[in-house]
C-alpha cells in the first residue's frame, strides 16, 4: 500500500484549495489522518488488515473479508484498492448498491482505473440498469483498449441485449490477445453453438480443454455439439467428463440419457434420467428423456407415464404428445394415440411422423379418405418422408389406383434404391397392371436384397402368383414350392399347399 502517494495526492489537493472556516476543519481532519498513518508501525497495521481481508476474500469468508476492509477503510479513506475490493466483495454478496457506491469513491480517487469501471459496470449489469453497464465497460475500453475483463464482460452485456455480433467481435477480440483465455474460448463456442456452427463451436471447447481438462463448461459444452452432430458416443464421454470434474447440473444427466439412448444403452439412459429428475423434479425435458429411454426398451407403459408428466410441466410441446402417441399405438390404444397425434398437429401443423402415424390409424379403422389425406400431407411436409410414401402407395394400391401408387413408390425408391419392401410392392403395382414381366422383375430384385427368411418365402409366392397369372404354371410351381421350402410360418404354409395342389390339377406349360 502506497501509503505515501496517497499523502501526496491528499497534500496537493489542500493546497489548491481555498480555505474557509469548515473547509480548515476539514483539512485538519486529514491532515490528522494522514499524520497518524505517518506514525511508525501503522501503516503496516494496514497493510496486514488488507491482506487478511484479501485471504478471508479468497477462502470465501466474505463476512470477515467486509469486516477487514471496513476497518481499512476507516484507517485510510483514500486506499482505492480496499473500495475497490470491499466493492468487489458487497457485489458477491449481492448488494450491489454497496458496491456501486465503493467503485464511486474509486473512481473519484482514480479516475483512470479501468478495473473500477468493469467492475460497476458489472454491477450495474446485475440491478438490470443496462446502459448505465454498458457505459461503464465502454469507458474501460477506451482506458485500456485491450482489457480482458471488460471485452468480456460487454460480450456477455451484448449477447442479453440480442447483438450476438457485436459480442463475438469483443470474443475474437480476448482470443486474439489471450489465445487460451478459457472462459472467452467456452462462450465463443456456446456462440457458434447457437448458430448452429458445431464444427467451430468443438474446437473452441476443444481448445479449451486443453487448457483445463477439468473444465465443466467446455466438457458439457463439448458434449451439447457432439450430440448435435450426430456424435452420440463422444457425446456420451463428453457428459462423463462434465459429471466426474463435479458438475451437478440436472441438466448434463438428462443430455446424457438421450446420448445413451441413441447409443442403444437404455438401462443407463433410464438411470441417467431418473438420477436427473431427482435434482429437478420439474424438468419437463428430463420426464420426454426419460420417456423416449423407456420407450425404446419397449417399457411403453412407464413410458407413457414419462410422456404424460413432460406434458403436465409444458402443455405447448408437439413432439411431447407424439411420442407419446407412438407408446399409446405400440400398446394398441388406437383412440388415444389418435388424440395424441392430433394434438400434435394443433401445435406443430404439418409434422410428417403425425401425419403419416394418424394416417395409419385412419386407415385401420376404415377411413381411407381420411388417411390418403393425411399421408399426402405428410409427402407434402417432407418429401423423402419414406414410411409415409410407402404408406401412400399401399393405400393406392388398396384403391385400386396402381398408376398412383407406381407414382408413390418409384419416388421411395429413389430416397432409397434398395429398399427391398419398396421394390415388392411395385412388383405388386405392376401385377395389378398386368405387366407381369416388370413385377417379376421388381420381385426378384427385392428377393435379391431380402434378408428375413419369412420375408422371401411371401416374394417366392407372388413371384408364383405373377408366373401363374402370365400362364407360366410349370414355373408357377417351381416358385411356390420354392415358397414352400422356405416359408416358416404354418399359416403360410397352408396356403401354399392349397395352391400347389390346385395348380397340379391343371396342365402345365
Amino acid at each position: 500500500m502506497e501509503v505515501g502517494g496517497e499523502r501526496d495526492r491528499v497534500s496537493a489537493g489542500i493546497m489548491k484549495t481555498r480555505v474557509g472556516w469548515q473547509w480548515v476543519c476539514k483539512c485538519a481532519s486529514i491532515l490528522t489522518l494522514i499524520m497518524t498513518l505517518c506514525l511508525p508501525g501503522l501503516a503496516d497495521q494496514v497493510e496486514e488488515l488488507f491482506n487478511s481481508a484479501v485471504q478471508a476474500e479468497k477462502a470465501g469468508d466474505l463476512e470477515a473479508a467486509l469486516d477487514l476492509y471496513n476497518r481499512c477503510a476507516q484507517a485510510d479513506p483514500r486506499h482505492a484498492a480496499v473500495f475497490n475490493n470491499r466493492g468487489i466483495v458487497h457485489s458477491r454478496r449481492k448488494e450491489y448498491e454497496q458496491a456501486i457506491e465503493d467503485f464511486d469513491r474509486v473512481l473519484s480517487l482514480e479516475p483512470e482505473n479501468a478495473g473500477a469501471y468493469t467492475n460497476r459496470g458489472m454491477a450495474y449489469q446485475e440491478t438490470g440498469d443496462l446502459q448505465q453497464a454498458l457505459a461503464d465497460f465502454n469507458r474501460a475500453l477506451e482506458i485500456e483498449a485491450e482489457h480482458v475483463q471488460a471485452l468480456f464482460n460487454r460480450a456477455i452485456l451484448w449477447r442479453r441485449m440480442g447483438s450476438q455480433d457485436r459480442a463475438l467481435e469483443d470474443l475474437n477480440t480476448i482470443i486474439r490477445v489471450e489465445p487460451t483465455n478459457v472462459k472467452a474460448l467456452i462462450l465463443r463456442g456456446r456462440h457458434y453453438f447457437s448458430e448452429g456452427a458445431f464444427d467451430q463451436a468443438l474446437r473452441d471447447f476443444s481448445v479449451a480443454l486443453r487448457q483445463d481438462r477439468w473444465s465443466v463448461e467446455a466438457a458439457r459444452g463439448s458434449g451439447d455439439a457432439n450430440f448435435f452432430k450426430g456424435r452420440f458416443a463422444k457425446a456420451v464421454e463428453d457428459y462423463t467428463l462434465a459429471l466426474d470434474s463435479g458438475d451437478r447440473e440436472a441438466s448434463t444427466l438428462i443430455n446424457r440419457c438421450a446420448a445413451l439412448t441413441h447409443t442403444g444403452d437404455y438401462p443407463g439412459a433410464i438411470r441417467d434420467c431418473e438420477a436427473g429428475l431427482k435434482l429437478d423434479p420439474n424438468n419437463a425435458d428430463g420426464c420426454f428423456n426419460l420417456g423416449n429411454a423407456l420407450a425404446a426398451n419397449g417399457q411403453h407403459r412407464e413410458a407413457v407415464l414419462a410422456f404424460s408428466s413432460a406434458i403436465n410441466l409444458d402443455g405447448a410441446r408437439g413432439d411431447f404428445f407424439y411420442n407419446r402417441g407412438v407408446s399409446f399405438k405400440k400398446l394398441g390404444d388406437a383412440e388415444s394415440a389418435l388424440a395424441d397425434f392430433s394434438r400434435t398437429l394443433e401445435l406443430q401443423p404439418g409434422h410428417p411422423g403425425a401425419l403419416n402415424n394418424r394416417g395409419t390409424l385412419f386407415w385401420a379403422q376404415g377411413t381411407s379418405d381420411s388417411a390418403l389425406d393425411d399421408f399426402r400431407a405428410a409427402v407434402r411436409a417432407d418429401e423423402r418422408n419414406l414410411p409415409a410414401l410407402k404408406n401412400l402407395g399401399a393405400a393406392y394400391l388398396a384403391q385400386e389406383r396402381p398408376e398412383d401408387a407406381i407414382a408413390a413408390f418409384e419416388k421411395a425408391l429413389r430416397i432409397d434404391p434398395k429398399e427391398p419392401g419398396v421394390l415388392a410392392s411395385l412388383g405388386d403395382a405392376w401385377l395389378d397392371k398386368r405387366q407381369f414381366d416388370r413385377a417379376l422383375a421388381y420381385y426378384r430384385k427385392s428377393l435379391q436384397i431380402e434378408t428375413g427368411r419369412q420375408a422371401k418365402a411371401r416374394l417366392l409366392a407372388r413371384m408364383g402368383l405373377a408366373l401363374e397369372k402370365s400362364g407360366k404354371t410349370a414355373k408357377a410351381l417351381q416358385s411356390y414350392n420354392k415358397a414352400l421350402e422356405t416359408a416358416t410360418d404354418e399359416s403360410v404354409r397352408n396356403g401354399l399347399l392349397k395352391k400347389i395342389s390346385e395348380l397340379r390339377g391343371a396342365p402345365p406349360r
